[in-house]
């Protein structure tokens, strides 16, 4: 259990630990939230405690203490937290965010079928992000293409093609 070991070998007695076990498993690895469950579980009855200073929602990073004194780990990951020198996306994952706001802007511009096609592309992300994100991201003036890919992501799925429907006389 080269995991168990690393942890008890480092100086600091806190990990996070999806990143922990990707050195475990590799990056490639895909893990089910059912495996994800089963390592937080066999990490309580170890005696760990997590100690994440921000809710599930806001990230899916945990942080988590082999600590005695787990709460004093919990309060300076809170005070690091509140300062604002932890953050709940690390920054690599802030970069790849930009990388993808980045490419539907290129995707975008480089659009050849007008404005059909400039909805089609919005689709893909219309309904996952708030319009002033959209907005700020893709330097989109107007909400009306937003709602119109939002709309279109709904009745035909986020950038699928457009069927048109037969015509019987």
């Amino acid at each position: 259990m080269g995991f168990i070991e690393n942890w008890k070998n480092q100086q600091s007695e806190i990990i996070e630990l999806r990143i922990s076990l990707m050195q475990l498993y590799g990056s490639e690895y895909q893990m089910n939230s059912r495996e994800f469950c089963a390592w937080k579980s066999m990490l309580r009855h170890m005696g760990c405690v997590e100690i994440t200073p921000y809710n599930k929602d806001q990230s899916e990073f945990e942080f988590w203490t082999r600590s005695v004194n787990s709460e004093k780990d919990r309060e300076t990951l809170q005070i690091l937290h509140d300062l604002d020198f932890l953050h709940p996306a690390p920054r690599k994952f802030c970069d790849q965010t930009g990388t993808l706001w980045n490419c539907i802007h290129e995707s975008l511009n480089a659009n050849k079928r007008g404005q059909d096609g400039k909805r089609r592309i919005l689709s893909i992300v219309a309904e996952q992000f708030p319009y002033c994100e959209i907005k700020k991201n893709l330097n989109i003036s107007s909400s009306d293409t937003i709602n119109e890919a939002r709309k279109y992501a709904r009745i035909h799925g986020p950038g699928a093609k457009c069927v048109e429907k037969p015509i019987f006389t």
